[in-house]
């Protein structure tokens, strides 16, 4: 799939479902995490829809300035509606231009998707002054089969990379992260946890 057409498919989602991919279960688990950690100051959540995280973080951290980054500009209008301040940036991670580095970048439920996995985590790291919140679902326990980057073929089928713990690990090595913390989330949609330095 071309990332035209990639874009009008996550476009159409959040005009038909609005509050797709919402859970409040995993802000409050993220939420915990950074409260051990130092109060951000500036931070980027890449691959934001529809902003429920940024909006939990604003209710939790107000004077936090906040940047928001998504494929689709449908999940950012919806950000920018229950945000009050974000700033807003329509981008794939490995075509940003963003030259600020942020004290905490959050990558929620969105590194499966990187079609260019090892140079879109590269980016990442590029972007990260501080911490990396990264959360990634264990797509091989709803998802069977080889590591690899396929659609789903039920659900939101979703193009994703389907790999263990272990070789995301060595991914976010190769990107040149150092892994702070593991942590084990709460079901397999967000399972594999880190902060990353």
């Amino acid at each position: 799939m071309n990332r035209k057409d990639l874009i009008a498919e996550y476009d159409d989602w959040y005009k038909r479902k609005p509050h797709k991919w919402t859970s409040n279960e995993r802000n409050r688990f993220m939420l915990d995490v950074l409260e051990c950690y130092s109060d951000p100051q500036i931070l980027l959540d890449v691959g934001c829809g529809n902003g429920h995280t940024l909006k939990a973080i604003q209710d939790v951290y107000p004077q936090t300035t906040l940047y928001a980054m998504d494929i689709s500009q449908e999940a950012l209008a919806l950000t920018n509606n229950k945000v009050k301040g974000v700033y807003t940036v329509q981008s794939f991670i490995d075509q940003t231009t963003l030259g600020i580095r942020f004290d905490w970048v959050l990558c929620m439920g969105v590194a499966e998707h990187f079609e260019n996995l090892l140079p879109s985590l590269e980016r990442l790291k590029s972007l990260t002054g501080g911490y990396c919140y990264m959360e990634i679902p264990n797509c091989l326990s709803y998802s069977p089969g080889e590591e690899t980057y396929r659609r789903l073929e039920r659900g939101s089928r979703q193009w994703e990379w389907h790999l263990t713990r272990e070789t995301w690990e060595e991914l976010i090595l190769a990107a040149g992260f150092e892994i702070v913390q593991e942590l084990v989330g709460e079901n397999p949609a967000w399972e594999f946890v880190w902060v990353l330095k």
